[in-house]
């Protein structure tokens, strides 16, 4: 409460405490600590809860940080014409949208992660590929995430975007040294286990992500600058997909645009006016749908 700007005066702060002990409720909600499938019919996001109609069960989401920026205007049906109509002709549009979406399909799946990085030359449009893959679940530029993490700070991320999009733009800014830790980190779906003031071990955060990732270099390439030779197990965790056989870029359909360049600008002020909206509504069919493997 005080992190939310409750003022307290100290000398009554005791009786602030026993007032909260002594206080019923006749509403009881349970805390969500990670975004994605609660339960069955709910699926929980930073700022929302998407329930089912039958589902009574009351949640909350309670965490110190938001590093996800789940925004929503616009209409699904908007953003179907105005984004996802552009995919047409374009296989890597059509792949980073449909990536974007895998995230509330994991859990049934029964799977800890999953992970794709595109890499290309810097001018293909390989981050408006990341931008509408982001839209599903808000604005497409502010939903993303950057590559200049650690170890520790990926736990934090993966946890707000657990069975959502994990969208990580630019692999040049992160150390190649880092890269090998925070990749296995994130797609392993667990964190560090630490010690309490008491020494006793604490129970670790968990995840489940789908990580979107682009950069110019391959992620062989980036751990080769450290020294280090990619393990079978870390190219199946994060698999590479070059940029390759494309007419624009990374695009072969411009619909109408003179240019790949051209064509993004006009995609990207669509997405911010219907962002958000798919995922939502995914998510909630998701989990009615398909049971749990």
């Amino acid at each position: 409460m005080l992190g939310r700007l409750l003022e307290i005066n100290i000398p009554f702060k005791k009786k602030v405490l026993d007032y909260i002990a002594a206080a019923t409720s006749s509403e009881f909600y349970r805390c969500a600590t990670r975004t994605g499938r609660h339960s069955p019919g709910i699926f929980v996001l930073t700022e929302e809860i998407i329930t089912a109609q039958d589902v009574k069960e009351k949640v909350w989401f309670q965490s110190a940080s938001r590093t996800a920026d789940y925004a929503r205007s616009g209409t699904a049906e908007g953003w179907k014409s105005g984004v996802a109509a552009k995919a047409e002709g374009n296989n890597y549009l059509v792949f980073g949208i449909s990536f974007g979406l895998a995230g509330p399909l994991m859990e049934p799946l029964g799977l800890r992660g999953i992970g794709c990085h595109i890499f290309g030359d810097s001018s293909s449009g390989k981050t408006s590929i990341t931008e509408a893959a982001a839209s599903c679940w808000g604005h497409g530029h502010n939903f993303m995430q950057t590559w200049n993490l650690t170890a520790n700070g990926i736990e934090t991320v993966c946890v707000e975007h657990t069975d959502t999009l994990l969208a990580l733009d630019e692999i040049k800014e992160i150390e190649a040294r880092d890269l090998d830790r925070v990749t296995y980190s994130a797609i392993n779906g667990q964190g560090k286990i630490r010690s309490d003031r008491s020494g006793q071990a604490r129970t670790p955060l968990a995840w489940r992500v789908a990580l979107f990732s682009t950069g110019e270099y391959s992620i062989r390439a980036r751990l080769a600058e450290a020294g280090i030779t990619i393990k079978t197990g870390q190219e199946l965790r994060l698999i590479d997909l070059p940029v390759i056989d494309e007419k624009f870029g990374i695009f072969s359909n411009l619909h109408g645009a003179t240019d790949g360049a051209s064509f993004a600008n006009i995609c990207e002020p669509r997405q911010a006016r219907t962002m958000g909206t798919p995922a939502r509504r995914w998510s909630r069919r998701s989990s009615n749908v398909i049971p749990p493997i």
